[in-house]
């Protein structure tokens, strides 16, 4: 009898799955038809992935996070609300609904507590426009009455990917596993590529710039330049990105004790190592110290169940440990006095010893003075770095303190290698990670850029303490909104409605429908640029024609016009590569048609990727009103203009809108604050519920779920770390992965089958 109830229960299952697949893929079908560039090419890749997904279920754990991070057209098409990620979600959830549709061991019924939490959050879309959400943006999205859905959808993604996963993993732990590592590997290792292009460091190997010149700009820790990435979806660049290496870098470092083979952790490490060195260059203190409290309670937990579990263990490993904590100690100081060098020596101190240790049988007599010539070496690089860095007075108490730095290096790493029993394989490892932590410690807390940034501690705490105090004034806190929440994505429009006099600082833009014209208001504001990517060509003399409706301008106009290169942000003025003019504007009672030459100079001077992508941007700095604008063109000396939708009949189809230094009015920058705002008390229980599964399930789980399960939770305490100063879930492609581990760990308890 439950034999037959089972098989009616699988034939059930597998006819929702079949019938929900069926609506996610004419939803994806729908969305690309509406969407405004690039129909074809993203048709064809999608049928590739689809292909991919039948054959290779588990490939989507490689190919979405690639796409998450390394696609996003939003700078080139103006979509935001329903964009190209989303094509690739749900063509993920469809494929993986129909190819595990006769699996019976699934969630039935186990997920109940993130299916509650995510229809909960679906109160948020009462008044959203369902129709609009395909249609092209008239305005600033924050402000859009379809915002609330960008934010939302990456909760509902997370409950189908959760699905998929929970139902995947059950067939196949193992090769599951492998497969999200080296997704997060290859991941890593395409922002590593992505850091490099932005910092100009890719286009100077096509150029026979010298090596020393390249790898003083991969070293250099105190430029302008912070880590952006291309994700434009919470147009800060940088916060989306956080998001994302606090995913990836414990997946990383999963690969390291996952792999059986050197060859497996060599290619785990250097995903761990591309993502590091992301992390150094985003120069965020927040991620500094959450990176670092997730990796560290991830190997943390490895090594206590690895102590546990061991029969061969008989006291825990104290002495290894604080050997490697002096060696660490001691590289930071060192680097501290005598710059990047001391890094280098401290590698070779370590591992050198290992080296001369390993082929002691071959040295005999030569064993000790090898060892002596070995430690001479690292003491000239140290001393001679000394005397050639140029931001280290050459004091007597500075040089003793690297003599005590060298002192303690040296003899933590002799000690190390010489006392341990260990094999030397066993060992190679332990000291990459102690060269690691020592080196990203040395850079995190004692390069340049950062520490400008940790001289401004107090007062960006200040500026956040009265930022927090802002985002609670600006709701009405009703008995409604204290319960329930005022929605998710409802604080950019709250907010600046609460202050009006925010818009004039920050810039506005709407879009206004008189008869069959559209007409750009855009609002003065110092922070605001308003543009298109678009080619340019060097040293041409470029037209720009505006035509403005009459006694749209008065005598205190002021509109630039710039053609630059650039990514999402800048972050000083100056570091921008820009050409600007002023476009003189005088005021008329009639339509008019203002025109201004600007040369190009060198923007667009390289091509592909040796250079950031060129833009058109229009700063409407001063004015006393909102400069309406019917139509912008800018003309080549053929007459020819590369500006599509220049009269904005298709809304604000390929513009895109930057804000530099402005960010506070878009994001409430505190997960806590910001589940509760949003989702009121309720949805702060649901939230609070989900995580205290989870935490139980981490305590309750067997041996085979360790190594997975340990990660997701350090992921998840990095995430509740960066979560006091930032907030990067307002970004749906991060929020739908992080939700979905979320999911996945809160209820596995209720997993039958492993």
């Amino acid at each position: 009898m439950s034999t037959n109830i089972d098989k009616q229960r699988t034939r059930n299952n597998g006819l929702f799955s079949v019938i929900l697949s069926t609506i996610l893929v004419c939803l994806c079908m729908l969305t690309l038809w509406h969407f405004p560039i690039g129909k074809v090419h993203l048709l064809f890749a999608l049928t590739l992935y689809a292909g991919l997904l039948y054959f290779k279920p588990l490939s989507w754990l490689i190919i979405l996070p690639l796409i998450t991070v390394g696609l996003s057209l939003a700078p080139w098409s103006g979509r935001f609300i329903a964009n190209e990620h989303d094509l690739f979600v749900l063509l993920t959830i469809t494929m993986g609904l129909f190819r595990t549709r006769t699996i019976s061991n699934g969630p039935q019924g186990n997920m109940r507590l993130a299916i509650i939490f995510s229809a909960y959050c679906l109160i948020s879309l009462i008044n959203v426009e369902f129709s609009a959400i395909l249609k092209p943006l008239t305005q600033n999205l924050y402000f859009s009455n379809t915002y609330p859905f960008a934010v939302t959808k990456g909760i509902i993604f997370a409950l189908g990917l959760a699905w998929v996963f929970k139902k995947q993993i059950s067939l196949d732990k193992q090769t599951f596993i492998t497969y999200l590592i080296i997704g997060a590997a290859l991941t890593s290792i395409l922002l590593f590529i992505i850091a490099l292009w932005e910092r100009r460091i890719i286009g100077s190997f096509f150029d026979a710039t010298p090596w020393i010149q390249v790898a003083h700009s991969f070293l250099n820790f105190t430029g302008a330049y912070r880590m952006t990435g291309i994700m434009a979806d919470m147009h800060t660049g940088g916060e989306s990105l956080d998001g994302m290496f606090l995913i990836l870098a414990p997946i990383n470092l999963l690969g390291v004790y996952w792999f059986k083979t050197q060859s497996g952790k060599a290619f785990a490490l250097i995903g761990l190592l591309c993502l590091i060195y992301c992390v150094l260059v985003g120069f965020t203190r927040a991620t500094y110290a959450s990176v670092a409290i997730s990796l560290g309670a991830l190997a943390a937990l490895q090594f206590w169940w690895h102590f546990k579990n061991n029969k061969n263990a008989s006291q825990f490993p104290l002495i290894p440990l604080a050997l490697y904590t002096l060696y660490t100690v001691s590289v930071y100081f060192a680097y501290s006095q005598a710059g990047y060098y001391t890094i280098a020596a401290g590698g070779i101190a370590l591992l050198g010893t290992l080296s001369i240790k390993y082929f002691k049988h071959l040295l005999r007599h030569g064993y000790w003075p090898s060892l002596v010539m070995l430690n001479l070496v690292v003491i000239f690089i140290c001393i001679d770095s000394f005397y050639d860095n140029a931001w280290v007075a050459k004091s007597s108490e500075n040089l003793s303190m690297l003599v005590i730095a060298i002192i303690g290096m040296i003899s933590s790493a002799m000690t190390i290698n010489l006392v341990k029993q260990q094999s030397n394989t066993s060992s190679l490892y332990p000291h990459i990670a102690a060269i690691i932590v020592a080196s990203v410690l040395a850079v995190a807390l004692g390069g340049t850029r950062i520490q400008m940034r940790m001289d401004t501690t107090s007062k960006d705490l200040d500026t956040r303490l009265a930022h927090w105090q802002s985002v609670i004034d600006s709701s009405q806190w009703s008995i409604a909104d204290t319960l329930l929440g005022n929605g998710l994505g409802s604080f950019p429009v709250n907010y600046v409605t609460s202050q009006p006099d925010l818009v004039r600082r920050i810039g506005s833009f709407t879009l206004v429908l008189e008869g069959r014209q559209n007409t750009l208001m855009l609002g003065a504001g110092e922070d605001l640029a308003f543009g298109q990517r678009l080619t340019i060509t060097p040293n041409t003399d470029y037209k720009i024609e505006l035509q403005l409706k009459s006694y749209s301008a008065s005598k205190k106009t002021k509109l630039f016009l710039s053609l630059c290169e650039r990514n999402l942000l800048i972050f000083e003025r100056w570091a921008v590569k820009c050409e600007t003019q002023l476009v003189k504007i005088k005021p008329s009672p009639q339509v008019q048609l203002v025109s201004t030459t600007i040369n190009s100079n060198n923007i667009g001077t390289n091509i592909g990727i040796k250079r950031l992508p060129t833009v058109m941007l229009l700063r409407y700095s001063r004015g006393t009103a909102p400069l309406e604008i019917q139509s912008i063109k800018l003309l080549d000396p053929y007459f020819q203009s590369s500006i599509r939708n220049d009269n904005f009949a298709q809304g604000t189809d390929h513009w895109f809108f930057y804000h530099d230094f402005e960010h506070l009015p878009w994001h409430i920058k505190n997960i806590y604050l910001s589940i509760f705002y949003q989702l009121g008390v309720l949805g702060s229980l649901l939230f609070l519920a989900l995580l205290l599964f989870a935490a139980k399930n981490l305590l309750h789980i067997n041996d085979d779920g360790k190594a997975l399960n340990s990660t997701i939770a350090s992921i998840i305490l990095g995430y509740l770390a960066f979560g006091v100063f930032g907030d990067p879930l307002d970004s749906a492609r991060v929020s739908c992965l992080f939700f979905m581990l979320l999911f996945y760990l809160a209820s596995i308890s209720e997993l039958k089958h492993a």
